[in-house]
């Protein structure tokens, strides 16, 4: 479950400034809609944060989110879908669409990826691990990036983050296992 504002609105995470972080339900678009808004006011160096608050771990799990970039905004940084350590805040995992360029960026542990091009649009990222220590990133079902010797956490947590000027929303979250 992700902690998100109630279909109300919007709501300001931050001062009354108008730079302020916003987070809120857009039910115009999706896939399909409504789908969760994220912009950081439009001012380089602000970020946002969606957090679940459930915890999550297991020896095979997959987790995915549906992420596009709306708007490009000023200042360098991406969104993304990041996997934390629950007790360390540590990224474990996570995929990044950078907000200037369009190109998409993956990390399992200490291990990055190339970065790869990417075209506009909704694309689901998923993020899967099994029993046998291996771990994957996929984009819309292919895999982008891959390692051997992942070793999870006790425990995880999702966050849906936007860390840039640009307007980012994200859709469709979900955490299985076989």
């Amino acid at each position: 479950m992700m902690a998100a504002p109630t279909t109300k609105g919007t709501r300001e995470l931050g001062s009354g400034n108008p730079s302020c972080a916003v987070v809120s339900f857009d039910s115009f678009a999706g896939n399909p809609s409504p789908c969760i808004l994220t912009t950081p006011g439009h001012s380089s160096g602000a970020s946002v944060a969606i957090r679940s608050t459930a915890q999550f771990a297991g020896p095979d799990l997959t987790f995915s989110a549906d992420m596009l970039l709306v708007e490009v905004g000023p200042g360098l940084g991406g969104g993304s879908m990041v996997l934390r350590d629950f007790s360390t805040g540590s990224a474990i995992a996570s995929a990044t669409l950078d907000g200037q360029t369009g190109a998409m960026t993956f990390t399992i542990g200490a291990v990055v990826s190339p970065s790869f091009g990417t075209v506009p649009g909704w694309r689901t990222y998923t993020f899967s691990y099994n029993n046998a220590g291996s771990a994957s990133w996929r984009v819309n079902g292919s895999v982008f990036h891959s390692v051997g010797g992942f070793l999870p956490p006790a425990a995880m947590v999702v966050s849906l983050e936007n860390a840039s000027g640009s307007v980012f929303n994200f859709d469709n979250v979900l955490v299985t296992s076989p």
